[in-house]
């Protein structure tokens, strides 16, 4: 299971109280995972700080995997977090076959969990560059839109088919997934108060990405901070796996603003107003991010979103934009100085 992997190289869980937590427990240095193993002790220990993250009964079969793939996390590991981390690493990086077949399918190499994207890999190519990969099935409705969305803020992706599986009853499935140049983080991983002048161009851009989207009659039903890509500080829209054409009945979605009432609009006609509404909410939970997002659980909540925008926004420009969204019901929505607005666009070649 050990081979093909370079976890210790492409992971970003820290590893610089390793020394510091090894001498605590008086045990021998290594750098070298093909070491003897640690002791039963130090799994125990590793199992606590999984308890201590909220993982209170660890799968042992996943436990026994991490020690084959990379037992010195068992030492290293200094956090709940650390422990999380590599725990989660085990359940989603695929077994040596699979990573096998797609390199040879891709010629790329599977090298671990991306730290900041639940279920999303890394990946390498041979001149160090580093990817993030999504694994779905090859036909999957997030694949088909994702080809229709280009040349705008979005993440572009590939669409890889490396392998296919046979079930119990004989189907058999294919396996695949999207392939993407990598970010950083999304914006539910930002903690920082962003500046007014920020958000307005990141508002435009978004205003853009939305407008491009309707255009070609696609209404993403899923725009929340987890599926806003950030690179260099640029937006980008992404998870296009709810998108439905405009008018027909919505399959799911899982945005912010409508967990209230979920039920009540699956299988009901996707609007316009859908994805400006949710681009709303996410602008104003980074303008108030100290304060976390609004409660939506509440009643009177599309009020306490536009109290919210006249309290946290003094920008004029910026404040009629989101105002305007609220209760936007158009296809396209546009702004003064539009024309001369230059968006950013995301350089993968999809072609690759």
């Amino acid at each position: 299971e050990r081979a093909g992997i370079n976890a210790l190289a492409i992971c970003t869980a820290p590893y610089k109280n390793a020394r510091n937590e090894i001498a605590k427990c008086n045990c021998p240095f290594s750098e070298h995972r093909d070491e003897a193993a640690p002791g039963r002790n130090m799994r125990e220990r590793f199992e606590e700080l999984l308890r201590q993250g909220g993982i209170t009964r660890p799968n042992q079969n996943i436990m026994d995997r991490l020690h084959k793939l990379n037992n010195s996390v068992f030492i290293s590991a200094s956090t709940p977090n650390d422990a999380v981390y590599w725990y989660e690493w085990t359940k989603v990086i695929p077994k040596t076959a699979t990573r096998e077949r797609f390199l040879n399918v891709t010629g790329y190499q599977l090298d671990g969990m991306h730290p900041q994207f639940d279920g999303i890999l890394l990946a390498g190519d041979d001149k160090g560059q580093l990817y993030m990969f999504k694994q779905r099935p090859h036909d999957s409705n997030e694949i088909i839109f994702a080809s229709r969305v280009n040349g705008m803020p979005f993440v572009v992706a590939s669409s890889y088919q490396y392998a296919e599986t046979v079930d119990a009853t004989g189907e058999t499935h294919s396996c695949g997934g999207l392939l993407m140049r990598k970010f950083e983080t999304s914006l539910s991983g930002n903690e920082f108060q962003c500046s007014i002048s920020y958000l307005l161009l990141r508002c435009k851009s978004m205003i853009i990405a939305i407008n491009s989207m309707h255009t070609e009659g696609i209404v993403h039903m899923d725009l929340k901070e987890t599926n806003i890509f950030v690179r260099s500080g640029v937006w980008f829209v992404g998870d296009f796996g709810s998108c439905v054409n405009h008018g027909d009945p919505i399959r799911e979605t899982t945005g912010g603003c409508y967990v209230l009432t979920h039920q009540e609009i699956i299988g009901t006609p996707a609007r316009w107003h859908h994805d400006w509404f949710a681009m709303t909410l996410v602008l104003v939970n980074q303008l108030r991010v100290h304060e976390g997002p609004i409660d939506f659980a509440v009643a009177g909540f599309r009020d306490r979103v536009i109290a919210a925008i006249h309290a946290n926004c003094e920008e004029v420009e910026l404040k009629t934009l989101l105002l305007r969204m609220v209760d936007c019901e158009e296809q396209c929505m546009h702004f003064e100085g539009e024309g001369d607005f230059e968006t950013v666009t995301d350089d993968f070649n999809v072609g690759k």
